[in-house]
Order: C-alpha cells, then structure tokens, then sequence
C-alpha cells in the first residue's frame, strides 16, 4: 500500500511547471469571468466579427471590380488596381475559411473537447499571421483613407488576437488539467490532443 501511494507522489511531482515557465496562463478572463464563459464569449465575438469583414471584403471587390475593372480595358489595368485585387480577394478567403474554424472551437467549447482547441489555436496562429502580413501589405500600398485609422485599427486587431489566443490556450491547458486529475473524464481528447 505504500508503494502506491510512492508512485501517486511520484507523478504529482511531474506535473508540476517550473516556476520560471514563459508560458502565460489566465485563470480567469478578463479578471472576473470564468475562463471557460471568456472564451466562449470571445469565440462568438470572433465569428460576428469574421462574418462582418468577409461581408466588408466582398463589398470592396464588388466595388472595385465594378468601377475600376469593368470600365477599362485590360491593358488599361494599373498594377495598383491589380495588387489591390489579389490583396483583397486574400483577405476575403481567410475571412470566410475562418468561419466554419470558429463553429469548429465554439463547438468544441460547448462539448469540453480538447482536441478542437488545439486544431483551432494551429489555424488561428496562421491565418493571424498571414492576416497582418496582407492587411502591412495593402495599408503600405496606401489604400486607407487614414493611415493612422488602419494603424489603429492593426494595433487593435493585433491585441485582441493575442489576448484571443492566450485565453484559448489557457483554457486548453486548464482542461489538460482537468482531465488528468479525474479519471475517466474525456480521456480520449487528452490522448488525442497531446
């Protein structure tokens, strides 16, 4: 019997992170929300917010194709008009890619399974990336009609994310922690995720 109990102090000492961790982990969001209740609202937020660009993006190449390409001549094209073109179709498809990625962590969250946020967090990280590359590209092409609105609007585009992140994969890790320290519960997700 106190072997047993040996091993049980054993493994509790391998789960413990070392202090100096650079991991950041929330406990809460937002300070007073349960974390869980946090990224749900967030994940929401987040879907509202992707249907409404990819509308605004559908709206601008419907715009530009309409006077800017159709009037002219194919030769007549400026490289502007072009990269403009590409640059916002860009933007369009990850909007719409984004949203059936958001049903799949809302769904995720309200099932409790783990294995979603890890696919969720994967795609969030890329398309975040390839969001701010596309959105430094079309801004230093100088379409906005501010600059210092479109640096605004990055900079809190930028934040939100991060913070969007961070709340996910902390709710990831709690969840882990959840799973190991009672047997039996959503096992299969544990297996699956790590």
């Amino acid at each position: 019997m106190a072997e047993v109990h040996q091993v049980v102090v054993v493994t509790e000492r391998i789960k413990v992170k070392p202090k100096n961790s650079r991991e950041i982990i929330l406990k809460k969001c937002c300070c007073v929300v349960p974390l869980r209740t946090g990224c749900l609202i967030l994940a929401y937020l987040y879907l509202i917010f992707t249907v409404g660009i990819g509308f605004v993006y559908i709206k601008e190449l419907v715009s530009l194709v309409v006077n800017t390409i159709i009037p002219k001549a194919p030769e007549d094209y400026p490289r502007f008009t072009i990269g403009l073109l590409v640059f916002y179709s860009i933007s369009m498809a990850l909007a719409l890619i984004a949203i059936p990625f958001n049903i799949h962590l809302i769904s995720g969250l309200h099932s409790e399974r783990r294995s979603f946020l890890v696919i969720y967090v994967k795609f969030q990280l890329t398309n975040f990336t390839l969001s701010i590359f596309v959105d430094v590209v079309t801004m230093a092409m100088g379409n906005y009609w501010s600059p210092a609105g479109a640096v605004v609007t990055m900079i809190a585009y930028f934040w939100y994310n991060l913070y969007y992140l961070i709340v996910v994969k902390s709710l990831y890790l709690k969840m882990g922690e959840a799973a190991n320290n009672l047997p039996g519960q959503r096992g299969h997700d544990v297996a699956v995720a790590t």
